[in-house]
């Protein structure tokens, strides 16, 4: 893949942030910020040139506002001299991604925009009738700068403007998890920032360089013909109700970061799993499942119903358990249609693990290995009884996750990450 470079000149020239401070400009010479920068703005461009060229130039405070038009999000709002030098950047590196981007990908780029992109579904609906549509979860805060950065730097070789793309990218950040580089200890781990701002023109442009990836996966890989993106909400269009759903099981599949989050089907824990690995799949433990589906048997049952049930997690594969879910169902509608209604429903919510290698199937279909910790926890604390304030508990904790920490490193393995890197490979040399 050709890296273009000597880009910075371009870039930080009088007459590219001339014409960027027009576009800036565009609409906005009645706001306040935009009045003040338009009264001097030859002024202000050459000092924005000049403190590019000298290499002092750093990005501002945002401002942050909700709004709630369609739903409630906070909007950042960066200063008026910022605003032009984001639209200066676009305009230099966008041109080199712009060939790279699919035809139908329809969010913030010329000639494409929501009307557009509402024609050609509307193509897709005369010639497919299944589809399905689908949306990132809090998109724009899940958002790696490490990946994002790397996507960048395939196409643009300028250190410069590499430089500057870092700088706007450390502007704003939603959450910083740690990740644990390969064979790193405990204190390894490196704070990984997440997020980027809903407001600037380089976060749509950087949206759209962040799934362009995705596309590509979407349209050579699973060869789909009916797809339709808008920042993060896309359409997969097919010819039956099964293949829509294959389709979206693989590329839910691709996005997929952290690579699974299990748990029982508690509401608490649900809402705390999307809010800090909002990247990650979701599975509900089948024992627990399985000891919910009781509720909706009488306790005189006496039959096979729940042990047939729990076959259906010795499988090996999601497309098996669905065959085998629907003589299921077949088989047991007529004596427990509220069970197998509500089966039906919730079951899938179980079956995460088994888009994981199957070695690792019967470890992460349960929740056995975190519950054993929750159990020590417990019983350490609850020796304690009352602790003098919150941060001498979180301390207790630490210290006890640290010990269990090294006990699975030198006891014996639970999960061989072997697997796992076996099957990421395809994965990783597509994205390479």
């Amino acid at each position: 893949m050709k890296r273009h470079k000597h880009l910075w000149e371009r870039l930080r020239s009088f007459e590219n942030l001339a014409a960027a401070a027009r576009e800036a400009l565009l609409g906005k010479r009645g706001k306040h910020a935009g009045a003040r920068f338009f009264a001097d703005w030859e002024r202000e461009v050459v000092r924005l040139e000049r403190e590019l060229r000298e290499g002092s130039y750093r990005p501002g405070a945002y401002f942050y506002f909700p709004i709630t038009d369609p739903k409630e999000r906070v909007v950042a709002a960066a200063p008026f001299r910022d605003r032009v030098v984001h639209h200066a950047l676009v305009r230099v590196i966008e041109p080199f991604f712009e060939p790279r981007f699919i035809e139908d990908s329809y969010a913030c780029r010329k000639g494409k925009g929501t009307h557009a992109g509402m024609r050609r579904a509307l193509e897709f609906v005369k010639r497919f009738p299944w589809a399905m549509k689908c949306d990132i979860r809090r998109y724009f805060p899940s958002i790696d700068h490490g990946l994002l950065r790397e996507r960048v730097a395939r196409v643009i070789g300028d250190p410069q403007v590499l430089g500057l793309v870092d700088a706007i990218l450390a502007s704003h950040t939603e959450r910083a998890p740690l990740r644990w580089p390969a064979g790193g200890e405990l204190f390894d781990a490196v704070p990984c920032p997440h997020g980027l701002p809903i407001g600037n023109l380089t976060s749509q442009f950087f949206a759209n360089v962040y799934l362009d990836g995705f596309d590509h996966f979407v349209k050579q890989e699973l060869r789909v013909k009916g797809y339709v993106r808008y920042v993060d909400d896309f359409l997969l269009f097919g010819a039956s109700r099964v293949e829509v759903r294959v389709l979206g099981e693989a590329a839910r599949e691709d996005l997929r970061g952290v690579r699974l989050a299990i748990s029982d089907d508690h509401a608490g824990l649900k809402r705390a799993i999307a809010e800090v690995l909002p990247e990650a799949a979701w599975q509900r433990g089948y024992v627990h499942f399985l000891r919910n589906a009781l509720d909706h048997l009488s306790r005189k049952v006496s039959d096979d119903c729940l042990t047939e049930l729990r076959w259906l997690y010795d499988l090996r594969s999601v497309a098996e358990a669905q065959v085998h879910l629907r003589a299921w169902i077949d088989k047991w509608a007529t004596k427990h249609p509220k069970l197998c209604a509500w089966v039906e429903e919730n079951i899938e919510e179980t079956w995460t693990f088994y888009r994981q290698p199957r070695a690792h199937h019967k470890h992460l279909k349960s929740t056995n290995l975190l519950e054993r910790l929750n159990q020590e926890l417990k019983r350490r604390t609850h020796v304690v009884r009352i602790f003098p304030n919150e941060a001498s508990c979180l301390r207790l904790i630490r210290a006890l996750a640290c010990e269990q920490h090294e006990e699975w490193l030198d006891g014996p393995v639970y999960l061989d990450m072997q697997p796992l890197r076996e099957a990421l490979k395809p994965s990783l040399q597509l994205a390479a």
